[in-house]
């Protein structure tokens, strides 16, 4: 061959050498960035499952809560009911009374006429 084609061939391999070298290079740093980016994927990660673990034992407390809020107005809405039924059988009682009263109170009036009359 050639010598000026060995030449040209020679020059052509230290140009891909230096390309490949730069190529290298910018390969290296994406793998740099790359571990960046799974180090904080890895801090993300982290911070999920202590959001999860927040979340989930508030989700219990809260439900905790809400149980005992329940069992405090089933209690409430007991003691309202029996206040009323109470509250309805004594005004029962009154009114029976009062018609008693008036039934007496009709009659000694009939009396004191009758006794008027004579």
């Amino acid at each position: 061959m050639n010598e000026a084609i060995l030449k040209e061939i020679l020059n052509e391999v230290k140009s891909m050498g230096g390309r490949l070298d730069r190529i290298d290079a910018r390969l290296d740093g994406m793998d740099a960035r790359l571990a960046g980016m799974d180090s904080r994927f890895d801090g993300m990660d982290t911070r999920l499952t202590s959001l999860e673990s927040e979340l989930k034992q508030f989700r219990e407390e809260t439900r905790a809560d809400l149980q005992i809020l329940k069992g405090g107005q089933k209690g409430i809405r007991s003691e309202i009911y029996d206040r009323f039924t109470e509250t309805k059988n004594e005004l029962n009682a009154q009114q029976y009374s009062i018609d008693i009263l008036h039934r007496e109170q009709l009659k000694m009036k009939t009396d004191i006429e009758m006794l008027k009359n004579r």
